[in-house]
């Protein structure tokens, strides 16, 4: 009781204040829209907000302020439209990517329809595979960063998730950059492995990019210069690592190996089932009295051995496997040779003994003499 009369009594000062108990953000919430949500959804947001949350008589303290809102002449916000509330739904969770391949895949059949019917323009190779691609890569990825976070507001670093049936155009935009150089970049033969050359350098920049972002994240009143340079850096380090990992393994896993092949396969079917696992494991795990570092590698390796049992058990010689990867062909049952018969077992000791012969102290000798037979019979068909 005394917590909620605490926070209705600094609600009413800030009012008193002249706080604006109608400002909206830029989805059109209020603050009376906030205070209404429900508690798992405060949770969450408390818990990417990594905010500390009294639990503890939430549900009357969020009902009081809501009162005391309303009271203060607080309304809620403008409700979304068909195609916000498309691309809230959260439809597809962790799925999302399947989702957003689906259709950028599909735009991309549009555009080469569409190119087919143009005349040819390719970009020379020079842009593609040097470095000079930062120069257009890295602004390009910028214009749909602008839009993340709500626009900065918000303390996000990289790109938002959207998990709707329809896909946020920024986040979309976003992939679709990415997506649309690995389309280019497979058109060019690239054997002198020129992307990716500077891996070390790349990796090094992308772990110095990185705090530097995250320490740049301003709110709304962030001087343009400073979201300026907070975009750029979120926008840079995507492609420092994609590149620095990619040159990292064209350097020491420039083959095809039968584990990598099969970890591969398998990536597919962890994706998609990992998920209920691991929620599953964190529940299990959650009240031991053990370190994080322990409970995140105790999670990781017996998730991931199941799951890796699973594919091999249930997936990867199945319509399941065939569906996700392709048909896989079993490798063939090692079978217990039939014994030689009597007349085979006589010819390979006559085989034997002749390479002994030949391949002895006498051998040159012994091989002489057979050719001379040879060249007697023949002379002698002949008369």
């Amino acid at each position: 009781m005394l917590h909620t009369l605490t926070r209705v009594m600094a609600l009413t000062a800030l009012v008193a204040g002249g706080a604006a108990v109608n400002a909206a953000n830029q989805r059109g919430d209020t603050p009376l829209d906030a205070a209404v949500l429900d508690e798992g959804t405060t949770r969450y947001i408390a818990s990417l907000l990594q905010l500390e949350l009294d639990e503890e008589g939430l549900s009357d303290r969020k009902a009081a302020i809501a009162e005391t809102l309303r009271q203060s002449g607080a309304t809620a916000g403008k409700k979304p439209g068909l195609t916000r509330t498309l691309m809230e739904i959260p439809l597809f969770n962790h799925l999302w990517f399947l989702w957003f391949l689906w259709w950028l895949v599909l735009g991309y059949a549009a555009v080469s329809a569409l190119g087919s019917r143009l005349p040819s323009v390719g970009l020379p190779a020079w842009l593609v595979v040097t470095p000079a691609r930062y120069l257009w890569l890295v602004p390009l990825t910028m214009v749909p960063q602008i839009w993340m976070g709500e626009g900065g507001t918000t303390p996000l670093f990289g790109p938002d998730t959207s998990t709707g049936p329809l896909p946020v155009p920024h986040v979309l935009a976003y992939y679709a950059v990415f997506f649309g150089y690995g389309a280019l970049f497979f058109g060019f033969d690239d054997r002198s492995r020129a992307v990716g050359r500077w891996w070390a350098p790349l990796l090094i920049a992308g772990v110095v990019v990185l705090p530097l972002g995250l320490g740049s994240m301003g709110d709304a009143e962030s001087s343009l210069p400073h979201r300026t340079l907070s975009v750029f850096l979120q926008a840079a380090y995507p492609w420092l690592m994609t590149f620095g990992l990619m040159g990292l393994f064209r350097r020491y896993f420039p083959v095809e190996g039968p584990i990598m092949r099969y970890l591969s396969d398998s990536a597919y079917w962890l994706y998609l089932a990992h998920l209920p696992l691991i929620i599953a494991a964190q529940l299990l795990v959650r009240d031991w009295p053990v370190p994080a570092v322990v409970k995140f590698a105790l999670i990781v390796t017996v998730t991931t051995s199941f799951l890796l049992a699973s594919y091999q058990v249930m997936v990867r010689y199945t319509w399941l496997g065939r569906f996700l990867n392709g048909p896989r062909v079993r490798p063939e049952d090692t079978r217990t040779p039939t014994p030689a018969t009597h007349s085979e077992r006589a010819e390979m000791a006559s085989v034997e003994a002749d390479e002994m012969v030949s391949s002895g102290p006498f051998g040159a000798q012994q091989e002489s003499i057979r050719r001379e037979d040879e060249r007697a019979r023949g002379d002698g068909h002949r008369a």
